[in-house]
């Protein structure tokens, strides 16, 4: 994924510049897909990130920071936190 790409994402997902980093807003976070040499990581639930070329810095809502190589990642998902019910049974 290219910095611009990877910026239509973070546009996308409404994130707020907040001094280097940019915080999706509450309820809302990123899956980001990583792969290289033939394995394959996800990183779900990012509630914060940094680009840095040729780095990409990701803070989960876990607190948890994975630092991946922009190059490296290749698909990327908004998540959108929801309070939908599932419904027993089958729903018409």
């Amino acid at each position: 994924m290219t910095a611009h790409e990877l910026h239509n994402v973070i546009e996308l997902a409404e994130a707020k510049p907040e001094g280097d980093w940019h915080k999706l807003p509450e309820g809302k976070t990123i899956t980001v897909h990583v792969a290289s040499g033939g394995v394959g990581l996800t990183v779900s639930k990012v509630s914060t990130l940094r680009v840095a070329a040729p780095q990409l810095y990701l803070r989960t809502s876990r607190e948890e920071l994975f630092i991946v190589a922009l190059a490296d990642v290749f698909a990327s998902a908004i998540d959108q936190a929801g309070n939908h019910a599932r419904k027993a049974g089958f729903v018409s």
